[in-house]
């Protein structure tokens, strides 16, 4: 250090060292300010080694959370935190007089890690729940404090445009979503995930349901973020002789590959879910593969998920109401057929018939036309709306039920049913 930096004295600083040896807690004895960083040395010895000296970015109010040091031990993961009766280190200035630089937490900002990732035909973050701060309650609900984090990351919220230009997101909710990781204490799952849907222009956090385009990154990036030690890996990872991705039965096209398995414990829907996809021979990392998708962009690797015993994943039963055809009444006094089913998420399904749609429209009735068409819009929000009623779902949770078109295949062909029906 050098000898004319101005020396800070200790004050209450406790800093956690995780050495590879044991966990201990270590006490600042020396902090120093460079002007450009702060240094700590810490004692006792780190097992093993000297103890190390580690520097972080310079703040006046707060260390921040993590830093690294390297010791004679292999290196050892500091985190620094202050006591409740000192939180923050003395704001002296800089001998040259000029006023410190704040840091991102002065700035009302916060860095963490992420992933950015593209998963079917959704698209979002992926982050670890140990980044996260946990439930102040502490009753395991933490999404009072993940809503002043999230929304901001994807950048939400933004009732003027829905654009989300200041985060992430991509102004539609397909591409404003977040997957949050943790290590599950579960006998049946390797890692628990928890799926959260960032409203875009009002930023509130959804987390009554799954996605499944979300839930195929999971295995994969668990795989790699060392949710499963290398001999939990050797054990799920087998060879496969198969086609190849996009080829069809009967060609002579297979190969052998390595596939991995993976266990996910899916938070929303307390439901497990088995994740199978292409590792490279190293068993790290996913394997470029030729599999494609509608909607999914470039040629990428397949991913496979099994979703173990999937029914009644908010009501407890695969037909909520005991049947399989419900007549539902709308406000305007009519009443329209839908099936209402709770497989994996619930969803009201109702056929295109019923809406009184002609082939030649509903034969062009993509996502786009869905989102474009104002009327059709609001009349499917009443439909759902009034399944969640019959399903005992709250229908102001806009995530569940899904509303589920169905198209027979007469209007699929063009052909008119001439049943009366409108169609």
């Amino acid at each position: 250090m050098p000898p004319s930096a101005p020396r800070i004295r200790p004050r209450c600083l406790l800093a956690y060292l995780s050495c590879p040896a044991a966990p201990k807690v270590y006490r600042v004895t020396e902090v120093r300010d460079t002007g450009l960083h702060t240094l700590a040395a810490v004692r006792p010895e780190c097992s093993g080694g000297r103890p190390p000296h580690f520097q972080v970015p310079r703040s006046n109010k707060t260390i921040l959370k993590r830093v690294a040091a390297s010791s004679r031990n292999g290196g050892c993961t500091i985190s620094t935190t202050a006591s409740p009766a000192c939180s923050h280190l003395p704001k002296e200035e800089l001998a040259s007089g000029k006023p410190k630089a704040k840091s991102l937490e002065e700035k009302g900002q916060r860095a963490l890690p992420a992933l950015f990732v593209r998963s079917g035909t959704s698209n979002g973050l992926v982050l670890r729940a140990s980044d996260l701060p946990l439930s102040a309650s502490g009753n395991g609900n933490h999404g009072e404090e993940w809503a002043r984090i999230l929304p901001a990351a994807m950048g939400s919220p933004d009732p003027l445009t829905g654009r989300q230009l200041d985060g992430m997101g991509g102004g539609i909710s397909s591409t404003s979503k977040v997957c949050v990781l943790a290590p599950s204490r579960r006998d049946d799952a390797d890692v628990d995930f928890t799926f959260v849907q960032v409203g875009v222009r009002d930023g509130k956090l959804d987390m009554e349901g799954n996605c499944g385009n979300m839930s195929a990154v999971v295995g994969p990036v668990a795989w790699d973020w060392g949710y499963l030690s290398e001999r939990e890996k050797r054990g799920r990872i087998r060879t496969v002789r198969g086609m190849e991705d996009g080829g069809m039965e009967g060609e002579e096209d297979e190969e052998e590959y390595t596939e991995a398995f993976v266990r996910v414990f899916n938070t929303n829907t307390s439901k497990i879910i088995h994740a199978r996809f292409r590792v490279r021979a190293s068993n790290r990392g996913i394997k470029q593969g030729e599999g494609k998708r509608d909607g999914g962009g470039e040629e990428q690797s397949r991913i496979t998920l099994s979703f173990i015993d999937p029914a009644g994943a908010k009501t407890r039963r695969a037909l909520p109401t005991g049947n399989a055809v419900d007549v539902l009444d709308l406000p305007d006094g009519s009443t329209i057929r839908a099936s209402l089913v709770d497989v994996s998420n619930p969803g009201v399904f109702v056929a295109l018939e019923e809406l009184g749609l002609r082939a030649g429209k509903a034969n062009k009735l993509t996502p786009a036309a869905v989102e474009a068409d104002e009327p059709l819009k609001a009349r499917l929000e009443i439909i759902r709306r009034a399944g969640a009623e019959r399903m005992g779902l709250d229908p102001e949770v806009e995530s569940v039920p899904k509303i589920v078109l169905l198209l027979s295949p007469d209007l699929r062909s063009g052909r008119e049913t001439g049943d009366g029906g409108g169609v």
